[in-house]
């Protein structure tokens, strides 16, 4: 087998590695040396991405500012200190603050010394810690404790930081760290059934989801996805392992790029002077859990679980005031159900080619010429038709006696016309039978028939079904570990280090079904990892020239073999089966995969074989590069800075099966109804046959197979950006931020120029009437190794302003605009651009495709040669003639998204340390992808206006003026065997503007618009007398063109649909992902019982321990339903046109009642009439994309947990054992996904229609889990 090229040859790489970074670095420094030359200094600097600042202006009781003050910022836990003096102004600023807690102390002549103690400074938060001294009296220090500043005075950006306490304490299943982003207001999820599927799939104010970036200390951990045009994270972090995070939102620095309008800023725990750890296991087991609503209700059982999810932290000092290590380990072990699966397995009798069950299940009994009393028992020879329009398939002669294969011989006779015309053609020799008894039997389909495993259910009882008769069930294993380990180091007060590496492997064991190595029910034991090194360096040269070099790679790594990673070392699966060598071309010794028609699967897709997509092998890294230059010049703070990123993914995937894929019915082995006689509305029924049965026959003449060569894929892109900012205090109230940034993204290369792209202005080798033709594929080569064109015109305008009219009162607004993820970044064997690379081979399944006459067999598929190679780069212009073409338009694509992101709002703070923040927010989406919008071949909107006749003469097939070499040069240049040259065509098809291709389909096109305004309302408490607290409501509306990226990241979630291809923008309506309503509450509380406490103050040790110690946590959300999508079951669009909506004609609304009744029911209207109606064939449908008028059901969920505390402190001071019991959606309130929205017309008739049912749940019943945590 063929692996996947991860990395070239160690030589060439570590070269053009090199070369690659000495590029990149050459162009950092030479921003840098600007700046340098500008300011006259010998370095560039600034401080990393998650650090903040600490600010302030130093008075007298007057108001009169101090100048010259001697200011000190100590780090409370590592005793880090920075000192400062304050400007003429009285202003002080200390840059490049690490999150953490600090001590700030302020000295004046005349002035008695004052210290602050408590100040925290949050991820990227800008602190304003304003100080009033007093005139000295006495030889003495004012010192003043200062609870956490939650008013934002130095900035304007939206977002929420979830700190250490919600973090440690906030129930989580599945211990996911950044679903507590969800915390943050704004933030939605994209389908009620993909919360937390990924790190950042989530929607923020109305962005598309799954791109914002996620930064670990100051570097990315995300990359593009392979489908491109979307980020995934490479490494999640432990709960344990993390300090806090910040979601930003919108108006954020210039600094902060590559990203959309929303960045997650995570910052990992460090070392202190004091030694500190812990350990915890967690503990989950399915008898603690409820049931699903709909599982409950049928009598199924709760699925096995059993999860253990330990670890371990340590942290402290190496030396103290100077060295800090901090180290965590977490691991998870988790056995889960799989199954019980119902499936379908041939009898012993049946492998060895005696089909007489088949008889015998339908009631029937064979005479004593071996025929079944009942047709539909009966096993035909399918080399015995020919075809019969009038029923739409064969008409076959030769029933097979006693359905047994064995002791039958297809002959060639008036009997048998497929075998006698098989036998008139020369070139149909590959394809015809060998003679004797038993020569239906496909060598290779019994060989393969014999890895099914034997019947188990119902076997020998009444019940007994041959289609449904074995069960199976079993588990699934799976294991994580990952670990961290950070190093802080001070060389001196004007230079800090500090370095990060993180690492994580898993794996899994999904239950094989066979038990062998033809399983089709999993995709093998599954590997994957990840590595991370971060490292910031940060220098003071002056006290206001800051440097801050921040490098960082991540890289990841899975590997899902599919049942291949079953087989023993040197098995062979094509030579098992006994398959042609040609079956190896695709690199990938496999068996077929085929699917069975009637019979009850194992496997997702097909019914043995190897699991379809199963197969997926990945490598990807991300280097990031940043330096920043703080100078701070009066009351101008301004940064400088430059950043490179590079990303690279090297990725395969086959998209069916590289081993065959084979596909099986009855209709293979049935006949027609011989008494009926079809008319229009009724079709003549088709009688016995056996999907097994023609499976063994290995023929299908009227359905399908093919075979897949695919391509590995090693891509990489470079993106750059420089950035300038000033934040300006331009008083001691209003600070001004204001910041440009620019960014380079250069398109994606692939190492062995993979790649291609649609030049529609290319002058095509076919002519037509004498004209050449427009259109055609171009290919990457080594002067021209870009597939899409790079756009230089990415400006980034930032803008903000706090304002602070009063003492505890702030006015923040801003403005911003911010560029998205880019889909000719790197990507995947699923990236747009890379035909030509890969290759689908049809089976050839009847002889000149008559639909009756068997052609290729399993035994040898690919008879002339093997299946067909990839062209390549070969075929040039006429690559994909008379096919589809795809790949990015560079004219069309080369436009990244953008985002103009706007905010308004008050902050108020409270006496009680609370924030209270109401703020506008707006956002613009432009140059957003349009999922399904690409392809240029469609007729123009004046078939709108055209009659039912006129297009019916554009549907029909005429003669093919290519076929004709009067009228075109198509025959002399293309092989003779191209859709382009079949004698009819049509009529539309030569109306396209590129008529040599079936479609001509650019990149999904960066047209689409989107449109969100929010109010957005926050109440926070920081933690103090035993409780914090954030509540936050957002009430907003999200408008867009089209919700989705690409239908290849759909399954992420979202929806899109195009009914017009003339008018995009008549799409225009709610986004799939609206949700107007969002109320949130999450608090830990410490209860005021036991010693030291309001209640309880004064008791007894023993009673201390029943009643004292006891914490509650939780989280509570309240969200609206989405907007449903109305959709037809039968569409008859326009030509070229997309799926039809429905008409809307009435007022829909969600019916009363119970959930029971409602799940049967969920739509009705005030007059009780069908709110939609079948259009007429060939009209638009006038329902909207998306109908909010009703929607999806809302969400209601708690997740409650309870801890209780014993102290330790006997054994070691601060030593403590924490008893944890948590609860996911405790009340156990199912929250049902969506009703089927698939108009069905009454005059169908049909009466088992499921429009407005709902049929599952999309969040999990309740799940308890327990924990024991000791910390030291």
């Amino acid at each position: 087998m063929t692996e996947v090229k991860k990395c070239e040859p160690a030589a060439d790489r570590n070269a053009r590695f090199s070369s690659m970074w000495l590029s990149l670095a050459g162009t950092l420094a030479s921003l840098v040396c600007i700046v340098v030359l500008l300011f006259g200094y010998a370095a560039p600097a600034h401080a990393q991405l998650y650090a903040g600042s600490v600010t302030g202006v130093v008075s007298d009781p007057t108001g009169a500012m101090i100048p010259d003050a001697d200011v000190t910022l100590t780090d409370a836990e590592k005793g880090f200190q920075f000192t400062a003096k304050a400007d003429s102004k009285g202003r002080y600023l200390f840059r490049a603050v690490a999150p953490g807690t600090y001590n700030l102390s302020v000295k004046a002549a005349g002035f008695k010394d004052q210290a602050h103690t408590g100040i925290k400074v949050d991820v990227n938060q800008n602190v304003g810690a304003d100080v009033v001294l007093t005139v000295l009296g006495t030889l003495e220090t004012v010192n003043v404790s200062t609870a956490a500043p939650l008013l934002a005075t130095e900035d304007a950006v939206s977002g929420q930081v979830i700190d250490r306490k919600l973090i440690n304490d906030l129930p989580l299943n599945g211990r996911g760290v950044f679903n507590l982003a969800f915390l943050a207001p704004g933030v939605t999820e994209v389908d009620a059934a993909c919360m937390g599927c990924s790190a950042n799939n989530f929607v923020s104010n109305g962005s598309r989801n799954a791109t914002a970036d996620i930064l670990m200390d100051g570097v990315t951990t995300t990359n593009y996805e392979q489908n491109s045009g979307i980020r995934v994270d490479t490494y999640t972090p432990s709960v344990d392992a993390v300090e806090e995070f910040k979601v930003q939102e919108s108006n954020f620095s210039a600094e902060f790029g590559f990203s959309g309008a929303t960045i997650v800023n995570l910052v990992t725990r460090s070392g202190t002077n004091a030694f500190h750890g812990s350990a915890y296991e967690f503990l989950r087991h399915y008898k603690m859990d409820a049931n699903n609503w709909f599982a409950n209700n049928q009598g199924i059982p709760i699925p096995s679980l059993r999860r253990n999810n330990f670890g371990l932290t340590f942290g402290g000092p190496i030396v103290k005031n100077k060295t800090f290590f901090f180290f965590d380990y977490e691991g998870v072990r988790q056995t889960s159900a799989y199954g019980p699966v119902f499936y379908g397995v041939p009898s012993d009798a049946e492998k060895s080619g005696d089909f007489g069950e088949v008889c015998t299940h339908n009631g029937g009994a064979f005479d004593d010429q071996g025929n079944c009393s009942n047709l539909n028992g009966q096993v035909w020879d399918p080399y015995s038709g020919t075809y019969d329009p009038n029923v739409g398939g064969a008409r076959r002669l030769a029933p097979i006696p006693f359905n047994n294969l064995t002791n039958y011989t297809s002959t060639v006779d008036a009997n048998h016309p497929g075998n006698q015309i098989l036998a008139s053609y020369p070139e149909a020799a590959p394809y015809r039978l060998p003679g004797g008894p038993g020569n239906l039997i496909d060598p290779v389909a019994q060989k393969l028939m014999n890895y099914f495993p034997e019947p188990n259910y119902n076997v020998g009882t009444p019940d007994y079904s041959p289609f449904i008769n074995r069960v199976d069930s079993g588990a699934t294993k799976g294991s994580t570990n990952q670990w961290d380990l950070k190093i802080d180091h001070r060389f001196s007060q004007k230079n800090l280090i500090s370095g990060k590496y993180a690492h994580s492997k898993n794996n899994s064991t999904p239950f094989n079904c066979f038990r062998n190595v033809a399983d089709p029910c999993s995709s093998g034991p599954a590997t994957g990892g990840a590595h991370v090194f971060a490292l910031n360096d940060t220098h003071t040269f002056t006290p206001n020239i800051l440097l801050n070099i921040t490098y960082g790679v991540s890289r990841g790594t899975y590997f899902y073999p599919s049942n291949a990673g079953t087989f023993p070392k040197g098995f062979s699966a094509v030579d098992s089966i006994g398959e042609p060598s040609y079956m190896k071309d695709s690199g990938y010794d496999w068996f077929p995969a085929v699917g069975i028609g009637g019979y009850g699967s194992a496997g997702p897709y097909n019914n043995i074989g190897g699991e379809l997509y199963s197969y997926a092998k990945q490598g990807q890294e991300t280097h990031h590069l940043i330096g920043t230059l703080s100078w701070v010049k009066g009351t101008h703070e301004f940064k400088f800075g430059a950043e490179g990123r590079l990303h690279r993914l090297n990725f395969t995937q086959p998209n069916y099966a590289p081993g065959g894929y084979y596909s099986f019915d009855q209709s293979g082995t049935s006949n027609p109804d011989s008494g009926c006689t079809p008319d229009e509305e009724h079709d003549c029924p088709f009688l016995g046959g056996d999907g097994m049965a023609s499976f063994m026959i290995g023929v299908q003449p009227n359905s399908w197979g093919m075979y897949e060569i695919p391509n590995s894929v090693a891509s990489q892109n470079f993106e750059f950006g420089g950035f300038v900012q000033d934040n300006w205090k331009k008083s001691d109230r209003l600070t001004l931020n204001l910041g440009m940034r620019y960014e380079v993204v250069r398109p994606r290369t692939e190492r062995y120029n993979q790649l291609n792209w649609l030049d529609p202005n290319a002058e095509s080798p076919i002519t037509l009437n004498g004209k050449h033709l427009l259109g055609g594929e171009r290919f990457a080569s080594s002067h021209d190794r870009n597939s899409y064109a790079t756009s230089y015109k990415n400006f980034q305008p930032r803008f903000g302003f706090a304002y602070r009219p009063f003492h505890n009162t702030v006015i923040r607004g801003g403005y911003g605009i911010y560029f998205s993820a880019w889909r000719g970044a790197v990507a995947g064997s699923s990236g747009v651009g890379q035909q030509g690379f890969y290759q689908l081979s049809n089976l050839v399944t009847s002889f000149f495709g008559d639909g009756a006459t068997p052609a290729a067999r399993m035994s040898n598929p690919y008879p002339n040669g093997g299946p067909t190679k990839p062209p390549k780069s070969s075929l040039g212009l006429l690559n994909d003639v008379g096919f589809g073409s795809y790949g990015p338009i560079r004219s069309i694509s080369s436009k990244i998204p953008n985002e103009q992101s706007w905010s308004f709002g008050v902050q108020h703070e409270t006496r009680w340390h609370m924030v209270f923040d109401a703020s506008y927010v707006g956002k613009k989406g432009t140059h957003l992808y349009y999922a399904n919008a690409g392809n240029l071949n469609h007729l123009g909107r004046e078939i709108e206006h055209f009659t039912g006749d006129q297009i019916a003469e554009l549907i029909t097939f005429v003669d093919n003026p290519f076929a004709d070499p009067a009228q075109s040069n198509a025959s002399q240049v293309l092989d003779p065997n191209n859709p382009l040259l079949y004698s009819q065509i049509q009529a539309l098809q030569l109306k396209f503007a590129y008529p040599q291709f079936g479609s001509f389909s650019g990149d999904e096109p960066p047209i689409a618009n989107s449109l969100y305004h929010a109010l957005q309302i926050r109440a926070e408490k920081r933690f103090s007398n035993g409780l914090e607290f954030l509540t936050t409501y957002t009430f907003s509306k999200s408008i867009d063109d089209s919700s989705l990226t690409s239908t290849n990241s759909g399954y992420l979630g979202s929806f899109a649909s195009l009914q017009n291809p003339n008018n995009p923008g008549g799409e225009r309506s709610l986004s799939s992902f609206d949700i107007p309503h969002v109320l949130q509450f999450s608090y830990t509380y410490e209860l005021p019982i036991g010693r030291g406490k309001w209640i309880g103050n004064t008791s007894n040790p023993i009673l201390n321990g029943i009643v004292g110690g006891w914490r509650t946590n939780g989280i509570w959300r309240f969200s609206s339903g989405r907007p449903i999508n109305p959709a037809l079951y039968e569409s008859r669009p326009l030509p070229t046109y997309g799926a039809q909506r429905p008409n809307l004609v009435g007022t829909p609304k969600r019916s009363g009642g119970k959930d029971s009744d409602w799940i049967q029911q969920y739509f009705t209207s005030a007059d009780g009439s069908d709110f939609l109606a079948q259009p007429a064939q060939y009209a638009l449908g006038t329902a909207p994309r998306s109908l909010g008028s009703v929607r999806n059901p809302g969400g209601a969920n708690a997740d409650l947990s309870m801890f209780k505390e014993f102290g330790l402190g006997s054994i070691r001071e601060g030593m403590r054992l924490e008893y944890r019991l948590e609860s996911f959606n405790t009340f156990n309130h199912p929250q049902f996904c969506g009703p089927d929205t698939t108009y069905v017309d009454p005059a169908l008739g049909l009466t088992d229609t499921t429009f407005g049912k709902i049929f599952y749940t999309c969040n999990n019943p309740r799940e308890v889990q327990m924990a024991l945590k000791l910390y030291w």
